[in-house]
């Protein structure tokens, strides 16, 4: 089975930790594995609620009991992916050792993610555009990213581990 089919959308304090699952995070967490097998074969905009739901293995009214309609999907499958990235970013975000080492972890760390998750990625960038609130909310993530790694940059020069340069670019980049 590929490391695509097999992977669970975990949420900080998803109930997901828990050895047993109530039946609705249970349905929940089937629609979330659902719409990341669909994508990681289709794309964004042959995604039907139905179809999704067969995949899936319940009912059409499930999908609304948890998701208002698939932008609302997508979002939820993006802040999962936004969490990932700053978890796996943790190590050079938080590190006090040597930052070479730390970034490289990181920077490998964030290949290895968005090779497992880029169809999450594609998804988010297709339907973006057909959703404000989710083109927002992808916004808002890249420009918390931006800022977290510009602090960081400017952290490092402020105590000579690197030479002043504009760091925004740099992070943007």
């Amino acid at each position: 089975m590929s490391e695509t089919k097999s992977l669970t959308i975990r949420r900080r304090n998803d109930p997901q930790d828990r050895s047993v699952l109530r039946k609705s995070e249970r349905t929940r967490q089937s629609i979330l594995n659902a719409a990341v097998k669909f994508l990681s074969t289709h794309p964004f905009r042959d995604l039907t609620v139905a179809h999704l739901m067969s995949l899936a293995g319940t009912s059409r009214s499930a999908f609304y009991q948890y998701f208002g309609d698939l932008h609302d999907l997508m979002e939820t499958l993006m802040q999962g992916l936004e969490e990932d990235i700053f978890h796996v970013a943790a190590p050079w975000f938080q590190g006090d050792d040597d930052p070479t080492p730390l970034l490289e972890q990181t920077m490998a760390g964030l290949v290895q993610l968005c090779y497992r998750q880029g169809s999450i990625l594609q998804a988010v960038a297709d339907a973006a555009p057909m959703d404000e609130r989710l083109e927002k909310s992808w916004m808002d993530f890249l420009t918390a990213f931006d800022d977290a790694v510009t602090d960081r940059i400017e952290e490092h020069q402020a105590i000579g581990m690197i030479e002043p340069f504009d760091a925004r670019p740099v992070a943007i980049a």
